[in-house]
């Protein structure tokens, strides 16, 4: 993903806020902020930290994503097998297969034909038939970018040296963006701060709606219900 490093975003806020020598904002806070601005992007677009991972199944139908991941995307496929999963909706199955998830109806097996996941429980989720525990399939998941740690000496920008890899390149001005804004923050007894924080939210927060809106268009399956 990301090649840039902590550094870059950094001395790039610095910058802005008029502070180069960081005796104001210090590495250590701002790469605090940094930190933040990481997890707020996987939380607002999950598809940003998308990697595909194998997951072996626990015995029966339900199942969860490893602590290292926020929210399933997308079921790929049997990793054996290669067979294809297809998502479908919890009512759905309910009504068709009454009891589906006992063992008693629909016996347990290896391979996943489909996958179920409710949004307000992003990290659980329902697989058909129940499995057996042998199985293992591929799905699309939102990593939990991982801390970046202070630089070794922590007053020191140049040894923020970490690549934040698990942010693409293409946010990098928006995570500037979200550290100005926490940095602005601090100073809201400062004539202008609470504009200039308000200025740099919007930006990161326009910068991911536009994207997002990009996306969309580009989806097949949105784009030929646009053209319906």
């Amino acid at each position: 993903m990301g090649t840039f490093k902590q550094k870059d975003v950094l001395v790039a806020a610095s910058i802005v806020l008029q502070d180069p020598s960081f005796k104001r904002y210090t590495p250590s806070y701002l790469n605090a902020f940094l930190n933040e601005a990481c997890r707020e992007v996987a939380m607002v677009k999950p598809n940003a930290t998308a990697e595909n991972i194998d997951l072996p199944m626990a015995v029966g139908s339900e199942q969860s994503l490893p602590d290292s991941h926020a929210s399933i995307l997308r079921a790929i496929r049997n990793t054996a097998s290669n067979t294809l999963i297809t998502t479908v909706s919890r009512t759905t199955l309910d009504a068709t297969i009454p009891g589906w998830q006992s063992a008693s109806v629909v016996p347990q097996a290896k391979d996943v034909e489909h996958l179920i996941y409710d949004k307000a429980s992003p990290r659980d989720f329902l697989v058909y038939p129940p499995n057996d525990g042998t199985g293992k399939i591929r799905v699309s998941a939102s990593k939990i970018p991982a801390t970046l740690q202070d630089g070794s000496n922590a007053t020191d920008v140049a040894t923020y040296t970490t690549v934040v890899s698990d942010i693409p390149d293409i946010y990098q001005t928006a995570l500037v963006d979200f550290v100005l804004y926490k940095a602005f923050s601090l100073d809201m007894n400062v004539p202008g701060a609470a504009q200039r924080a308000g200025y740099h939210l919007n930006r990161f927060n326009t910068s991911l709606g536009i994207k997002l809106q990009a996306e969309i268009a580009v989806n097949p399956r949105t784009a030929a219900k646009q053209g319906d």
